[in-house]
């Protein structure tokens, strides 16, 4: 029988980050709710230009981010307490977004800052952790600083 892994039982980071990793969790329903669109995402970007037209931009700068290699995602999932009780696992993540090369003019274009670029980028990340490394549990996070999250396992398997 093979061991599974569960988790909780051991830490986890992630340095440089790979951006296409990422890209299917990019926050979009919030991009889109920032700017004040009357329908929501994915429904706006068939339905309105200007939501099509931001859309398409901003996948192209992603692509470039991601074939560009001009930003650096670090990931650093550290567990509190006993790594045998993985039932109450919780743990501090924390998600850092560093620009190589500052995309300001590719940002001002879309009428995004940098900041907010590097914020979506960290929400794309954490949901991939809490998607793609959970190990089957439930979890649940609760932001505690810009870049930073407690994570708690709400169910495990």
């Amino acid at each position: 029988m093979e061991d599974k892994t569960i988790f909780g039982e051991h830490n986890f980071k992630a340095d440089h980050l790979d951006v296409g990793r990422i890209l299917p969790f990019f926050p979009w329903k919030e991009l889109f709710e920032k700017r004040h669109f009357e329908l929501p995402y994915p429904a706006v970007i068939h339905t309105d230009d200007e939501a099509e037209t931001l859309y398409r931009s901003v996948v192209d700068m992603l692509a470039g981010l991601m074939t560009g290699n001009t930003v650096d995602i670090n990931i650093d999932l550290t567990f509190e307490g006993n790594p045998e009780d993985t039932a109450s696992a919780r743990g501090t993540l924390i998600i850092n977004v560093d620009f190589k090369e500052k995309p300001d003019r590719e940002c001002e274009k879309l009428n995004i800052t940098p900041k907010e670029l590097a914020n979506y980028l960290r929400l794309a990340a954490l949901d991939w952790v809490m998607n793609e490394e959970n190990y089957g549990s439930i979890l649940k996070a609760e932001p505690k600083a810009t870049n930073c999250w407690l994570i708690t396992a709400v169910t495990s398997r």
